[in-house]
């Protein structure tokens, strides 16, 4: 699968999100399935990945536990991650 339709899925978690229609664990999946799939990852965004993925587990925990879940901090994180995200990979 190409970066650009693992991130166009991202994208899409995210949106269906912030419309209610997923829930956290659900956009917390998302986004670690497909952004591990990316290639041509440099170290740093991989990182970044890791960092929002660990904001987006505590929410979903808090949020199991009947707390009211951030996520905030979390999806602007990613919005910048996205944008950073290499859709094309050399060689491809």
């Amino acid at each position: 699968m190409s970066n650009r339709t693992l991130h166009e899925r991202i994208v899409q978690a995210v949106a269906a999100y912030r419309a209610g229609k997923l829930s956290i664990a659900e956009l917390n999946s998302a986004v670690v399935h497909h952004g591990r799939a990316l290639e041509s990852m440099p170290y740093s965004l991989s990182k970044e990945l890791g960092d929002i993925d660990y904001e987006l587990t505590m929410a979903r925990l808090a949020e199991e536990e009947g707390c009211v879940a951030d996520t905030n901090s979390a999806l602007s994180k990613l919005d910048s991650w996205l944008g950073a995200v290499p859709l094309k990979v050399a060689g491809a």
